[in-house]
């Protein structure tokens, strides 16, 4: 349903906004500085959810019978959960995890050399990990440079940069709080 779809859409680009793309876009990386305001931004969007869901099983014998109707012969009830499975099965669920160093890898049992190699891997995707979410915060500035640029290339008669500068605002804002790294290059980037 559109409700639904929507609520997902925009918990989506606030997670995306907010936070840093983290083992392949699969989770999501947030520094300790912005989790609990991310969490509280979160409380929103998956009532929005909630209340949607909740619509669609409190109307459940409608929504069915209207997909009957919609899809006629190509209608398999088969394919429709019940109410009872619609409501378990779908939902917004936050699953948490922490980023850990190599440091933090202890093996009992292995040698000396092959917790060596763990920890030289577990360096290496860390590593790979963090360069891609750093990337991240230069592509999304680099995005905004170039709406600058396409903008202002532009004769400026009549022109209004609201859009613009309220993009610009939005984007370094969800930026704050997210230099992983603690790089002061960009830090005065954003």
């Amino acid at each position: 349903s559109k409700p639904i779809t929507t609520s997902v859409s925009r918990l989506r680009t606030y997670w995306n906004l907010y936070t840093l793309p983290w083992e392949h876009e699969a989770w999501r990386l947030v520094s300790a500085k912005k989790y609990e305001t991310l969490l509280d931004g979160t409380v929103s969007y998956k009532h929005e959810f909630e209340e949607a869901k909740a619509n669609i099983i409190n109307n459940y014998e409608d929504v069915y019978n209207s997909a009957a109707v919609r899809l006629g012969v190509l209608f398999e009830s088969a394919k429709f959960p019940s109410r009872e499975e619609l409501g378990r099965k779908y939902g917004i669920y936050l699953y948490r995890n922490s980023v850990n160093l190599a440091d933090d890898v202890r093996i009992d049992g292995l040698s000396e050399a092959a917790t060596a190699e763990i920890r030289k891997n577990v360096t290496e995707q860390y590593n790979e990990q963090i360069t891609g979410a750093v990337t991240s915060i230069i592509d999304r500035m680099r995005e905004v440079a170039s709406d600058i640029v396409a903008r202002t290339s532009k004769p400026a008669e009549g022109l209004k940069f609201a859009t613009l500068l309220t993009k610009i605002s939005k984007t370094c804002d969800s930026l704050d709080g997210l230099n992983i790294v603690n790089d002061p290059r960009l830090d005065a980037l954003i």
